[in-house]
């Protein structure tokens, strides 16, 4: 009975660790496969944007230092809309 629950006990530790390392691997190649198509296939900023009108450049500012604090200066904004 021993050897049975000894032998259970490896068999779910086995287990266990195969699947924490095939789940990094997928983490892994994920982050790589990201970093290649975004290095290579940039997206292409198509949209046709139109100014930003009625709102004050103080806000307009404060809102740019705040994305450019949080994203590290890889933000930007593009376009603020008014939610009705």
């Amino acid at each position: 009975m021993e050897s049975n629950l000894n032998n259970a006990v490896v068999l779910f530790g086995v287990g266990m660790l195969a699947v924490f390392f095939i789940l990094l691997l997928v983490v892994i190649l994920g982050n790589i496969l990201i970093r290649v198509i975004n290095k290579y296939f940039p997206e292409k900023n198509v949209r046709n944007e139109k100014p930003n009108v009625g709102i004050d450049e103080s806000i307009r500012s404060a809102l740019n230092e705040v994305v450019r604090k949080v994203t590290h200066g890889k933000g930007q904004i593009r376009n603020i809309e008014k939610i009705k």
